[in-house]
């Protein structure tokens, strides 16, 4: 599989903050020109990618260079400024995105073998339909293409089973993939592993991470090219079974942070003395201080992952460019979006955690472009969300949304309809909950010590808690979380929801 496939393709043109690494955009992609329709049904392509923070796309402010395709992609869509995942992390945003039910508050949680012990992470039940199911009753063709541990696991086989097309790359977090344990030598994992976690139980998985993806491997043997390689070869096959919906869901740039050699040394910076931070703390979460991380390996962490990230918008640009050279843009929705961010260092924590809700964490990208060219490179402030993908996707095809999906079609506003209101977002990650509006950001549980409230105009970074200036904020907020929660908020035990939910 070579990494260059796809980029023989109309509009083309070298990115310039990618120059010499074989990535491309879309030239022409921005403003407002709308096309005839096509005439004929269309086409969804969803794209996903895993803890990817929003402000790391040139669309939504980064300056580096990293995401030259999404970017070109951006520039012909509708871009929501303001999407958050609803609930978080990986499966219980992925329940929303092929469910378009709601998974906050998670009050249907019940502790699942090969799933993290964490309220959220579960199946999706048996009462709720995966969309997929419903597309193959109206005659659309379906396929998932991923390297996704928790969606190839034993958990999720209704989901696999629900496609027509189901293609699964192991490798990452192969544990909850249902493999047997494998592993590298010590001195490999040692040496980017902190010393302090050499001990922990990351010894053991990125030992497992190593032994099925080599350091040295060829580029094009990487995970995240030959999720879309495969994805890339599958449209050869979905462009004769049209209409289609294609999920193509990539891991990356999920720790560890190990681009392939090229793409670090063009965007990681500088390599820290000694240690390699490609894993620099035990999944999900740390504190920096505690880990005994220098400045400079915070940095070089930093810049791993910003390389990763530019790889994975590489493959993205080779997707898009297929779709292209196969003339299916033209009647094809593309939908991007990411199922949440991750924490830098910011206020001391590395990885993502409930607590820390904040905007690295919770904005996510969303993308939607039109193949008729309506709305193409304007931003909406919508609080929209990953449970608005389906009815999205739904929407795209032609397929009357089931009125049990709670997400909205996101696709109204192509043709200059209304939404329903929506002043804020609301989310859960574990027991923690959020509540953002155009303002104010509440961080909180079910204990009334336990929320903050931050002012995001005047604190940006969000930095400095106000909650005791402003209790009737506090109030104003938690209340719109009950009221988007059913009225209570869950009471979880070790194995489930007290009482049921």
């Amino acid at each position: 599989m070579s990494s260059q496939r796809g980029i023989n393709r109309r509009r083309l043109l070298q990115a310039g903050g990618a120059a010499g690494l074989g990535a491309a955009a879309l030239a022409g992609c921005g403003g407002s020109s709308r096309r005839e329709p096509a005439g004929e049904r269309r086409n969804v392509v969803v794209i996903v990618t895993d803890t990817t923070r929003a402000d790391h796309l040139g669309a939504y402010g980064d300056r580096r260079g990293l995401t030259p395709n999404l970017d070109a992609l951006a520039r012909d869509s509708l871009l929501f400024e303001r999407a958050h995942a609803e609930g978080m992390p990986t499966v219980p945003a992925r329940r929303a995105l092929l469910t378009g039910r709601r998974s906050f508050p998670f009050r249907n949680w019940r502790l699942t073998e090969l799933l993290p012990p964490v309220p959220g992470w579960m199946s999706i039940p048996e009462s709720q339909e995966p969309w997929a199911a419903l597309l193959g009753r109206e005659g659309v063709t379906t396929a998932y293409v991923t390297d996704n541990p928790f969606l190839i696991g034993p958990r999720f086989t209704r989901v696999r089973e629900s496609f027509d097309h189901f293609e699964a790359f192991v490798g990452q977090a192969a544990y909850y993939s249902g493999r047997e344990p494998r592993s590298v030598p010590g001195d490999e994992i040692e040496a980017l592993l902190p010393e302090s976690l050499h001990d922990s139980r990351q010894r053991e998985s990125l030992g497992e991470y190593l032994y099925y993806n080599p350091r040295d491997q060829p580029e094009d043997e990487n995970l995240t090219a030959r999720v879309f390689g495969s994805a890339i070869d599958l449209l050869g096959t979905l462009a004769s079974q049209e209409p289609f919906a294609l999920v193509v869901d990539a891991f990356d740039p999920h720790e560890p942070w190990d681009p392939p050699r090229r793409w670090a040394e063009r965007f990681a910076g500088d390599p820290s003395p000694g240690l390699e931070p490609i894993q620099p703390f035990q999944t999900p979460v740390g504190v920096v201080r505690d880990i005994g991380l220098t400045d400079a390996q915070v940095e070089r962490a930093r810049g791993l992952y910003a390389a990763e990230m530019a790889f994975v918008d590489h493959w993205i640009g080779n997707l898009v460019g297929d779709l292209d050279r196969r003339k299916l843009l033209d009647r094809t929705t593309i939908v991007y979006v990411s199922d949440h961010g991750i924490l830098l260092g910011e206020r001391g924590w590395i990885g993502k955690v409930g607590s820390q809700l904040h905007r690295e964490v919770s904005h996510v990208p969303l993308l939607v472009r039109d193949p008729e060219g309506r709305e193409a490179g304007t931003r909406s402030a919508y609080f929209a969300s990953t449970h608005d993908v389906a009815p999205t996707l739904l929407g795209a095809l032609g397929v009357p949304v089931p009125g049990l999906m709670e997400g909205e079609d996101l696709g109204l506003l192509l043709a200059g309809r209304e939404l329903a209101p929506r002043p804020h977002a609301t989310a859960a990650y574990d027991a923690w909950v959020m509540c953002r509006d155009d303002r104010w950001l509440l961080i909180g549980a079910e204990e009334d010590d336990r929320r903050r409230l931050y002012d995001t105009r005047a604190d940006p970074r969000e930095t400095r808690d106000v909650a005791a200036e402003n209790p009737g904020v506090v109030e104003r907020l938690w209340a719109a979380v009950l009221a988007d929660a059913g009225g209570t908020l869950p009471r979880f035990t070790d194995d489930g929801v007290a009482g049921g939910g």
